[in-house]
């Protein structure tokens, strides 16, 4: 059976979830550090079995050349009571980095940021160390069901000082990391009503995007509506979330040799966009302001500092499992320094 959380002590588990004995309550009131336990043992318990099982029904496997579909109703890690609704927490059969895992929403709604998905994402996120990415439809996005992913790292674009951005219309100030190559608007959760804003208006412009969640800010990189013929020569993935964080995946071994901190710098580049210029009239849900609902103060000002010791991990195609630690690779010169 699984354990359960709600974000509020009166909320009423699910039926099913009521009835699971070791079912806990007040996720965003536990300590950080409890959190951070539940989510690393839940997976870890699951990796372990996972390893013992023939490949058609193993829940997490590294080599991205093991078929298989998810059959096993073990992939829930946990069940969770958010704002936006219930939530599963998922295996990622496929992981990118550590203990990646994937918040789904049990209702099927497409894959769509809302506001009560952003409130629900950082109840998740704040009270914790972990992070989350969301990918929306057309910008790498494969499953279109509202789902985010859930990372046990703060990736390198986190470890970038923030500086003062864009001001947009509004007044609405913004921040962005030092000396990220690209279009990047950095949010306080204080702004999670002006971050649910930018979001609008990129649905209502069509205009594909990724969101980045760390405990203590939101990114938010609007994407070309079509992607630069020159990106494919540079990269022979679709830059998405992983890559917007630092991260590049690559298969071939003649890939990952040429792939270089000019390159990323220029993928970074033409593969942001600036947010569109609709802005009003507004949803009036997005006009309400964030109710706090973790019940912790916002400290916007604090930003990460730069660390010249942070790593990235790319996969080449000589072990598929294969993980190489790059710390003194391409990507820590550009966004690591």
């Amino acid at each position: 059976m699984l354990p359960s959380w709600t974000t509020d002590p009166e909320t009423p588990l699910p039926e099913a979830a009521a009835a699971t004995p070791e079912a806990l309550r007040g996720w965003r009131l536990r300590a950080p550090q409890e959190n951070d336990a539940a989510l690393r043992a839940s997976f870890s318990t699951v990796l372990r079995a996972s390893a013992a099982l023939p490949p058609d029904r193993r829940l997490v496997m590294y080599d991205a050349d093991d078929g298989g579909e998810i059959r096993n109703p073990e992939e829930r890690l946990l069940r969770l009571q958010l704002t936006g609704g219930r939530y599963d927490l998922l295996t990622n059969k496929f992981p990118l980095f550590p203990k990646h895992m994937l918040l789904v929403s049990a209702s099927l709604v497409p894959q769509q940021m809302t506001l009560p998905h952003l409130r629900s994402v950082g109840e998740l996120i704040r009270p914790s160390s972990f992070c989350a990415y969301f990918n929306s439809w057309c910008a790498s996005a494969s499953v279109n069901h509202f789902h985010c992913h859930v990372i046990d790292e703060l990736p390198p674009v986190a470890k970038l000082a923030l500086v003062p951005g864009a001001v947009l219309a509004g007044g609405v100030e913004t921040l962005r990391p030092d000396g990220f190559p690209g279009h990047c608007y950095v949010y306080g959760w204080s702004q999670v009503g002006e971050v649910g804003a930018a979001v609008w208006a990129m649905q209502k412009a069509n205009q594909p995007h990724n969101l980045l969640f760390s405990p203590k800010h939101v990114y938010v990189w609007p994407k070309p509506l079509q992607r630069p013929a020159r990106s494919w020569d540079l990269y022979p993935e679709t830059v998405g979330g992983p890559e917007l964080l630092g991260s590049f995946t690559v298969y071939l071994q003649p890939d990952f040799d040429k792939l270089t901190a000019e390159h990323a710098a220029e993928l970074f580049a033409i593969n942001t966009a600036p947010l569109p210029a609709i802005r009003a009239p507004l949803p009036p849900r997005i006009r309400s302001a964030d109710p706090a609902a973790d019940g912790r103060a916002a400290d916007d000002s604090d930003a990460p500092i730069s660390d010249a010791g942070g790593s990235r991990r790319a996969l080449a195609a000589i072990r598929p499992s294969q993980s190489l630690d790059s710390a003194g690779s391409v990507l820590c010169d550009v966004l690591v320094r």
